[in-house]
């Protein structure tokens, strides 16, 4: 993820100005220009086009859309997962959020079009709250937690030991007596509150993990251009146990459209023809747009002129050239906006 910093030059901003605003709101506009939601929650991604490695289609039992009801599964035996999404054009993707399973399962470690295998870093904090079900836990984790637990309970031990070693030196002096056993009483009731502690904490083998509501915001570095983006799931929380446990999650495609090559709307009519000026003028039976049936003609005149009102003020990257009939083809052209003839 990029890092800028802004500095403030008060020969150009002048002084007092809420110029901090000013980058708040562009980070916010950008953030919201190119992390856009593409469709899977809304659905606006058809069921048809969202496939697995088995090649089903997501659906209201299997579903791979974010806060879904009934999270998707894969297959226990495989060993890795492959996601296809199809779009119906072409789309910069930024970023992926995958949410948890129902029980907390997550996928730890995912690999994108070409990209490299990346790991996905979770949150580590418990979000405990009543109905929630209880995070998924590793014998790792579990592990580490009873060592811990262990420690606590050396700990108490040797409180313990410190409060026997008071006592004994209360007997050297009548006026420091009381002081130190009450002091040797307190350490041992502390002793004794480690003890406990360190029992409770035993017992208490739920790892430091998401529960299954918890989501996690994985950006693309670099962003991809495609219209059928392939997710590899290479790794996830019970990939190892005996037995093995599927992948399961729900997620969400981050990105925006590629406004820079998107076609305007000669071919699909969006630009009607009265916006079209040409002699003779654009009509179904001498069309100007691309793969017309009737390609347009123009006259025997040495130069053509064609204007097309866009109606708005766009950014004009290109043209696409289509051949006429019997191949005929315009070699040399000259593009220009109204402010330049």
């Amino acid at each position: 993820m990029k890092f800028y910093i802004h500095l403030k030059d008060n020969l150009l901003v002048k002084n007092k100005k809420r110029w901090s605003q000013i980058m708040y709101m562009t980070y916010i506009l950008d953030y919201m220009a190119y992390y856009k939601p593409l469709g899977m929650e809304s659905g606006a991604i058809a069921d048809d086009n969202i496939r697995d490695s088995s090649r089903s289609k997501c659906c209201e039992d299997n579903c791979l859309r974010l806060h879904a009801e009934q999270p998707w599964k894969g297959t226990t035996d495989a060993a890795q997962e492959i996601i296809n999404i199809k779009f119906e054009e072409k789309f910069w993707v930024t970023g992926i959020i995958l949410q948890a399973g129902a029980m907390g399962e997550r996928v730890t470690k995912i690999k994108v079009e070409d990209q490299k295998e990346t790991p996905v870093m979770w949150p580590t904090t418990v979000e405990a709250s009543s109905g929630t079900p209880e995070a998924w836990s590793s014998p790792q984790q579990t592990g580490t937690r009873t060592s811990l637990a262990g420690s606590r309970t050396s700990r108490a031990g040797s409180s313990t030991s410190r409060a026997a070693s008071s006592t004994s030196r209360a007997g050297s002096s009548t006026s420091r007596a009381g002081s130190s056993t009450s002091r040797a009483g307190s350490s041992t009731s502390r002793a004794a509150s480690s003890t406990s502690q360190a029992g409770s904490d035993a017992s208490d083998t739920r790892p430091n993990t998401p529960h299954g509501n918890s989501t996690v915001t994985h950006l693309l570095e670099p962003k991809v251009l495609t219209d059928q983006l392939t997710i590899k799931l290479l790794d996830w929380t019970g990939k190892n146990d005996t037995p093995p446990q599927p992948p399961c999650l729900r997620m969400e495609i981050l990105g925006h459209a590629d406004a820079s090559n998107k076609p305007l709307g000669m071919k699909s009519g969006a630009i009607k023809d009265k916006r079209i000026k040409a002699t003779p003028k654009c009509s179904n039976e001498n069309s100007l747009r691309l793969e017309a049936q009737n390609p347009w003609n123009g006259t025997t005149a040495p130069e053509q002129k064609i204007s097309i009102d866009l109606k708005e003020k766009l950014s004009v990257t290109g043209i696409i050239l289509q051949a006429g009939d019997m191949g005929r083809r315009v070699t040399k052209i000259k593009v220009a906006n109204k402010n330049q003839y």
